[in-house]
């Protein structure tokens, strides 16, 4: 049994003593906002636009490929 694995509802009053991770922040580099599928429809091959026709029913995506096709 490892002595330096805490649960995270463990009591706090057992965990004295014990080296606890910080707490993460997620980088600022991953917070980016990609464009939308729909605006780059037209850069896609056509294998790829058969794909998210058929991959994507009754979705908007399959709207946009089906009107790029």
């Amino acid at each position: 049994m490892s002595t330096s694995l805490v649960a995270p509802w463990a009591d706090p009053a057992l965990t004295r003593g014990v080296h606890l991770e910080e707490e993460y922040h997620t980088p600022s580099c991953y917070n980016v906002r990609p464009a939308a599928a729909q605006t780059k429809m037209n850069l896609f091959a056509e294998e790829t636009l058969f794909f998210i026709f058929y991959a994507c029913p009754r979705d908007a995506l399959q709207e946009f490929a089906a009107q790029e096709l």
